[in-house]
Formats: C-alpha cells, sequence, structure tokens
C-alpha cells in the first residue's frame, strides 16, 4: 500500500492521518489537527493553511494523498462555513499536485 496521508478540511481547522504499512494490517504513522491562528485575515491564513500542510507533507513524505470531501448531507446551511471550508480544501489540492 506504500505510505498515504488523508486530509480532511472544516471551516477552521484541518484534520490529518497518515498510515503506512498494508490494507489488511494498517498502522497509524500519525495525526492531529492544525488550525490557523486566530485573527489572520483570510489571505495569509490560507498560506499558513498551506505551510502547515507542507510541513507535514515534508516529514512524512507519503506516496498517495488525499482530501476528504463532505457528504452531500454534511453541507448545512452555513455558506460562509463551506467557503472557508471549499478555499482550504483549494490550497490542500493545490499543494499535493505539486508536490506528489
Amino acid at each position: 500500500m506504500g505510505r498515504a496521508l488523508g486530509f480532511r478540511a472544516e471551516a477552521r481547522q484541518v484534520y490529518w492521518a497518515v498510515v503506512d504499512g498494508t490494507r489488511r494490517s494498517p498502522i497509524l504513522v500519525g495525526h492531529d489537527k492544525f488550525a490557523a491562528p486566530v485573527g489572520l485575515e483570510e489571505a495569509p491564513a490560507l498560506s499558513w493553511y498551506n505551510d502547515r500542510a507542507q510541513l507535514i507533507l515534508e516529514t512524512y513524505k507519503p506516496s498517495t494523498v488525499g482530501v476528504r470531501f463532505p457528504e452531500p448531507v454534511a453541507r448545512g446551511s452555513n455558506k460562509e462555513g463551506a467557503k472557508r471550508r471549499l478555499r482550504i480544501e483549494g490550497v490542500l489540492l493545490r499543494l499535493i499536485d505539486s508536490c506528489v
């Protein structure tokens, strides 16, 4: 299977996990969450998310990376939160495309 990294973005934080091993016996190598410092404007916050995710990519050197998108039923009426989450997901996808 190789080492895999997964991200899941929310409006104000990103969860991540790294697994290694096989599909039958996966081994959790690392996991955590990160959130941009409170008070950052949108552009600096997105840059902060990019830098933090890049550090995780460089640290764990995964062979596969994915971003989990929310299920349709999880999409509530909070449009601003959804837009923030989508912008963070865009940053993650761009970074993944440039690194892997």
